[in-house]
């Protein structure tokens, strides 16, 4: 059997194993126990790295654990296809000789050079890296690079403004909160808005603000906001550390954001730290609560403009009715006015009707007993009445009458007419 009470090196538990399986009869195979193999691989891992090693990689299922021990899994960075993993354990005192904030500096989906020393646990038969010391300058460095890189590429690509560039609508209602449901963001930005008892209608469209599959999320709530046509799209979150803001510093997140063709105001609860998403945005703003009070405060100026210009055109269009009406009313006093004389003149007309009327009959009237008077003085200068009171009327072939012996000649024919004929004559004139 293999004594498990002096201290052997890795090098004599190998040999003890190999001395017990050779040791053993013919007809029995060599049986280990698993404590034993367990044991065996433990000295062998601590034999092979004597001293801590440097590691890099990326980080997943980062768990920051009540106890102060941070837990997560190192794989290869750059590897989609099988890629290797182990497992990371950083204690707590350990974490607390790291200089930096730990919570700025991991992340998931992060690169990171950790020192470290492999440990096997023979007990679970558990493989992990012990973390001792972390390099930050080499994470932060890594960021940093990253981000510029993707804005330079934005930058070039003349894309990084385009949302900025959207008219930002006067009166904002229709709008798409992007969060967390039920976080803090979520219940600062909609007491805000109902508070204000402006009457926005909110639509909340459930996203996760941070960790694994946050960049999915996000960007997935972005493409489904459109449906609702929204006239700004709010999107945020709560505070927290600086590596929870690692999903908005995506190429993915970035590039949703400009896709939208309506205002994207982001307020993703940091007062320093600005991150790739609100340089891309049409509006960053510091808090959820700020990015409420804006809309507010927008729509309030734009209700104020508009309640300015309706009293604006209350009071023109007063005085314009103001001045119609003066002028309907001295309108009105000069129809009166003409309404009264053209009375007058009805009356005066119809008096020149009475009177010319009375003057026309008179007139008729006198004109026919002129014509009366005429007719008898015609009558009674009638020839024919001359005539019959025994006169006698002489005319020549020429009709003419002969008034005088002087008028006619010796041998002219005369005619003379008395009341029941008329008589020939021929001129002798004698002495």
């Amino acid at each position: 059997m293999i004594n498990h009470n002096k201290e052997v090196s890795r090098d004599d538990l190998i040999q003890e194993v190999l001395d017990f399986a050779s040791s053993s009869s013919s007809d029995l195979e060599p049986t280990l126990s698993v404590s034993e193999i367990n044991e065996a691989i433990s000295m062998a891992v601590s034999e092979a790295f004597s001293e801590d090693i440097w590691v890099k990689g990326e980080i997943q299922r980062l768990n920051f654990h009540s106890s102060g021990h941070i837990y997560f899994t190192l794989v290869d960075a750059g590897k989609s296809s099988a890629p290797s993993t182990i497992p990371v354990t950083l204690l707590k005192w350990s974490a607390s000789q790291i200089k930096g904030d730990l919570r700025e500096i991991l992340a998931e989906d992060r690169e990171v050079r950790l020192k470290v020393r492999p440990d096997f646990y023979a007990p679970y038969g558990k493989m992990s890296l012990q973390v001792s010391d972390i390099d930050t300058s080499f994470t932060l460095g890594n960021i940093a690079l990253a981000r510029r890189v993707l804005l330079e590429k934005l930058e070039k690509e003349g894309v990084l403004r385009d949302n900025a560039l959207l008219p930002l609508p006067q009166l904002p209602i229709n709008l798409v909160l992007i969060t967390s449901v039920e976080s803090a963001a979520y219940h600062d930005v909609i007491d805000q808005l109902r508070l204000s008892e402006i009457g926005f209608n909110i639509k909340v469209i459930n996203a996760l603000m941070q960790g694994h599959g946050s960049v999915v999320s996000v960007v997935s709530a972005l493409k489904h906001s459109k449906k609702y046509s929204p006239d700004v799209i709010l999107l945020c979150r709560g505070g927290g550390a600086k590596s929870d803001l690692a999903c908005f510093d995506t190429e993915e997140v970035a590039r949703a954001i400009i896709a939208m063709d309506v205002p994207v105001l982001t307020g993703l609860g940091h007062q320093i730290d600005v991150s790739v998403a609100d340089l891309v945005a049409h509006i960053s703003l510091k808090t959820p609560t700020a990015c409420a009070q804006f809309l507010i405060e927008h729509v309030r100026e734009a209700t104020e403009v508009i309640d300015s210009l309706a009293e604006e055109i209350k009071d023109k269009t007063f005085n314009v009715l103001q001045t119609k009406e003066t002028r309907i009313a001295n309108i009105s006093q000069r129809i009166a006015e003409t309404s009264y004389l053209l009375d007058q003149c009805e009356i005066r007309l119809e008096g020149y009707k009475i009177s010319i009327k009375s003057s026309v009959k008179t007139a008729l009237a006198r004109a026919h007993e002129q014509q009366t008077f005429f007719k008898a003085i015609l009558k009674s200068s009638d020839p024919a009445r001359i005539l019959e009171r025994g006169f006698s009327l002489t005319t020549d072939t020429t009709g003419k009458i002969v008034r005088s012996v002087k008028d006619v000649s010796d041998g002219d024919i005369l005619s003379t007419r008395v009341v029941d004929g008329e008589i020939k004559s021929t001129v002798n004139k004698g002495k």
